[in-house]
């Protein structure tokens, strides 16, 4: 049997140390608190990455010295990829070099700054400025047609008065999911960045996509048409 005096003594100790790991933990939250990150990043977009390498390098200065903190460098975009030899998708053709990202991602660390690969494009598989005028709508959509996004009145792009026409996947379609998820995962195992910066994971916008919802769910279009019609819409399909 412990004698009371070693008792009191280990009472103590324990106590201390209880108090001890308290003050250590407020003063570890207090530090992670102060050590919050702020993001400052700039896009890095195809005119710039295909600029003469001593132009980008000493755009990396300027940026590192006006204290941002990260540069997102596009790699996915038009349904093509800026590096070569891609399991799922061409190398861009107006590409200055044959891989930028070997050596910029280097000159980026160097200065301090993190580099997150920008996927551009998301689920828009494809741009064309008239689709009208071409039949070809990029190579995910090319080999799996059925993955098109379109629209309830059957168009299967999105027409920009400005930028011209996209095809999209359809991000209702688990299977646009995987090619998409291919794409990520290829970028991150072969280049060391440090994130994915993801952009147009969306729908083209609210009017499409509407036939995979059909097939697979009348209940959900019926439900969808009752709730036009509450506010005094039309139905946008019709069973």
């Amino acid at each position: 049997m412990i004698p009371d005096p070693f008792k009191i003594i280990l009472c103590g100790f324990l106590v201390f140390c209880v108090i001890s790991g308290c003050s250590s933990n407020r003063n570890r939250e207090a530090k992670m608190q102060r050590a919050v990150l702020e993001e400052r990043g700039i896009w890095l977009n195809r005119s710039e990455l295909f600029s003469p390498k001593k132009d980008l390098l000493n755009f990396l200065d300027e940026l590192k010295k006006a204290h941002f903190t990260s540069v997102y460098i596009n790699t996915y975009f038009r349904g093509s990829v800026i590096y070569p030899d891609s399991r799922y998708l061409p190398q861009f053709d107006e590409v200055s070099e044959p891989d930028v990202i070997k050596w910029l991602l280097p000159e980026i660390k160097k200065r301090g700054l993190r580099a997150e690969a920008w996927v551009e494009y998301g689920f828009y598989a494809f741009h064309t400025p008239d689709a009208t005028q071409t039949e070809d709508r990029g190579v995910f959509l090319n080999k799996h047609p059925e993955l098109a996004a379109v629209s309830s009145d059957g168009t299967p792009f999105l027409h920009n008065e400005k930028w011209g026409d996209f095809y999209s996947l359809c991000p209702a379609n688990p299977r646009s999911h995987e090619l998409l998820t291919g794409i990520f995962l290829e970028i991150m195992e072969r280049y060391p960045f440090d994130g994915l910066n993801l952009d147009r994971i969306r729908f083209p916008n609210e009017n499409f996509c509407f036939a995979l919802f059909a097939k697979k769910s009348s209940k959900m279009i019926q439900a969808w048409n009752w709730f036009l019609l509450k506010r005094e819409r039309k139905p946008l399909i019709h069973l």
